[in-house]
């Protein structure tokens, strides 16, 4: 409400006279040298005085004027805000006006004396306003007030980054805000010109696939914060394939070379790592896409290989691959005779792995197993692969020399005693028996033996050997008269006839197909002493050679005192037509060993059963790969057959022939 200003005094001057005061309106009295004056308008107020008995007026004017009525404070933008926030407080109804502030701190006044003023009040302050008439003039309005309610605004000091805020694609980032007066959180991610919310949280865990930037505003009940960002900037992380090139199965052998690849759309270089058993991993100088290996192992050992892509900044996620390496096997080859004659052979022996197999097969019993019997016709080299029980293998090489088997030569063929005998094509020569030689080496040696004996030269050059028989005659103690040998067909048949016989025991008949190598094959009881003429004969009809061959016989004499003396050999020509199937046996009665000897008209297998008169089946002996022509078949375990009589069953295909055979 407006009021006038303070009543004013009015005082004359004059001294000793008397003061009467009109209008007495708004007048604290009517007479007296002062009065105080509260007109309600303006007035002019006249003082009487008499001096001195002559009367003087004089005239005041007391001008009032009106206070201002001023408006209400208007708040923009309100009169509860957040701190820091910038209000605007206005007012009118007055030419200036005063401003106060009062805060927690006490009262001071504003400078501006506008009726608009913008502050930023930092707590709760109640702001007044009094309106003047003029400025500095003490006729004010009533006083305006209004409080600004502050409430404290969140603030956002930082965002720690972790890691720092250049990361590679698939990289977890963690962004920690600290804030103060801040109750909730609101994150929103920005990539591509597209925002998302990221999170409500003071701190987010997020994993950006490209360059995104992070926005954070805090707030309270009131206040929110203005907004903190960061950017985090996103390298491409290179993706890598899975690791081709190993082992199918998971496993291999030692000294298996391997070419280890992988493939990156984005990746400019790779790091490769091997791990052996239970060593460390160990980092390869390859930094290409394939990496060339060839793991060993002198035991089962694991391996393990990693490769990492890598750009100029990200490294990919690893590609392992793991397998096993097992160790080849140690084979060894040997022959118990390394050097061998032709027509001779030796074992060859394989160690060091589980299985064996042999090549070439060329002379070989079989092309399998750890023992083989090697009879090559030249000098060969073996090579034995060796497997063990994890599949692997490795080889091993053996070479089988053949030197050649000397031709030995001895002239004469045959003589009589005392007789020289020369041998060649060796390089040595020994001979046997020692009975009658003037030596037993040497190339030449003359022989003077008491009966007719067979020698044997045995020729050597380098490490093989060769023989050959010469017989030396003494002049028989019977005089044979005629020998001879005549084919009737079927048979030979042989005819001798002596003129006289001292001590004559009997006459074994001896048979050869090649003319070297006789065999009894029956005797004829001898005359005794006699000076009468005797003939004997013998029908073989045991012959077993090919047709058109030739068959050698000679008569061995042996007289009372066990001597033997030989004839001269006579020889028979089989016919050419082609020979049935016919085998026979030697020696026969026999002491150790016998020999089948058959005529084969075929490739079938032979095969050779002896049986006791009981008919019980003693041994057998089968030649899976017979030929035609003459086949001898041994029979080693005769040997162990007791003495007495046995029948042999030989048979091929559907020709079978019964011998009957004796053990003395």
């Amino acid at each position: 409400m407006a009021r006038a200003l303070p009543c004013s005094r009015l005082v004359p001057t004059s001294r000793g006279a008397t003061f009467t005061w009109s209008p007495a309106t708004g007048l604290s009295a009517t007479t007296g040298a002062t009065v105080t004056a509260s007109p309600s308008v303006t007035t002019t107020y006249t003082v009487t005085s008499v001096v001195c008995g002559q009367t003087l007026t004089k005239q005041a004017t007391i001008t009032v004027l009106t206070p201002p009525t001023i408006t209400p404070i208007v708040v923009s933008p309100s009169t509860t805000i957040c701190q820091g926030t910038q209000i605007t407080l206005s007012t009118s109804g007055a030419a200036s006006y005063t401003w106060t502030v009062t805060t927690s701190s006490g009262t001071s006044t504003i400078s501006s004396t506008a009726s608009t003023i913008n502050q930023i009040p930092s707590g709760t302050t109640t702001y007044s306003v009094i309106g003047r008439t003029s400025a500095g003039s003490n006729c004010t309005s009533t006083a305006q007030q209004i409080t600004i309610t502050v409430n404290p605004t969140p603030v956002i000091s930082n965002i720690a980054v972790s890691p720092p805020s250049t990361v590679c694609s698939g990289t977890q980032v963690t962004l920690t805000a600290t804030a103060s007066n801040a109750t909730s959180y609101a994150w929103t991610a920005t990539t591509n010109g597209v925002t998302t919310s990221a999170g409500t949280t003071a701190a987010i865990t997020v994993t950006p696939s490209a360059t995104t930037t992070y926005s954070l505003v805090a707030s309270n009940a009131n206040c929110s914060s203005t907004a903190l960002t960061r950017t985090i900037t996103v390298n491409p992380t290179p993706t890598i394939t899975a690791i081709t090139g190993g082992p199918a199965s998971g496993a291999t052998c030692s000294g298996t070379p391997f070419t280890l690849a992988t493939t990156s759309a984005n990746a400019t270089s790779y790091t490769w790592t091997q791990k052996i058993g239970s060593a460390n991993a160990t980092t390869l100088a390859e930094t290409g896409s394939t990496l060339s290996v060839t793991p060993t192992a002198s035991t089962a050992t694991t391996y393990v290989y990693t490769v990492v892509g890598r750009t100029a900044t990200c490294t990919s996620s690893s590609q392992t691959l793991t397998f096993t390496v097992n160790p080849q096997p140690t084979v060894s080859a040997t022959a118990i005779a390394p050097e061998i004659c032709e027509g001779n052979g030796t074992v060859l022996n394989a160690l060091g792995a589980s299985t064996y197999t042999w090549s070439p097969s060329t002379g070989l019993s079989a092309t399998s197993g750890s023992s083989v019997f090697a009879s090559p016709t030249t000098t060969t080299t073996y090579t034995v692969t060796g497997t063990n029980s994890s599949g692997c293998t490795n080889t091993a090489t053996v070479t089988v020399t053949v030197n050649a088997v000397p031709t030995i030569v001895v002239t004469p063929a045959s003589g009589t005693s005392p007789a020289t005998l020369t041998a060649s094509g060796a390089n040595t020569y020994s001979w046997s028996p020692a009975t009658g030689l003037s030596s037993t080496t040497g190339a030449t040696v003359v022989a003077t033996p008491t009966t007719t004996t067979t020698y044997t030269v045995t020729g050597t050059s380098g490490t093989c050997t060769n023989s050959k028989q010469v017989t030396v005659s003494v002049p028989l103690p019977v005089t044979l008269v005629s020998f001879t040998a005549t084919w009737t067909g079927t048979s030979a048949k042989l005819v001798w006839v002596t003129s006289s016989e001292k001590n004559s025991d009997y006459f074994a008949i001896e048979r050869s197909l090649d003319g070297k190598n006789f065999r009894t094959i029956g005797q004829q009881k001898g005359a005794g002493n006699t000076l009468a003429r005797t003939t004997y004969q013998f029908v073989d009809g045991s012959i077993v050679a090919a047709p058109g061959s030739l068959v050698y016989y000679r008569l061995r004499q042996v007289d009372v005192s066990g001597e033997t003396n030989f004839s001269d050999a006579k020889t028979l020509q089989l016919p050419a037509t082609a020979q049935a199937f016919k085998a026979t046996v030697f020696p026969n009665p026999f002491e150790q060993d016998v020999t089948v000897q058959i005529y084969s008209v075929g490739q079938v297998p032979i095969t050779c059963t002896v049986q006791d008169v009981l008919g019980r089946t003693l041994l057998t002996r089968t030649l899976k790969t017979a030929t035609v022509g003459l086949q001898e078949i041994p029979l080693p375990q005769s040997a162990a057959l007791g003495a007495g009589v046995y029948y042999l069953t030989v048979q091929q295909g559907t020709q079978k022939q019964v011998l009957k055979l004796s053990r003395k």
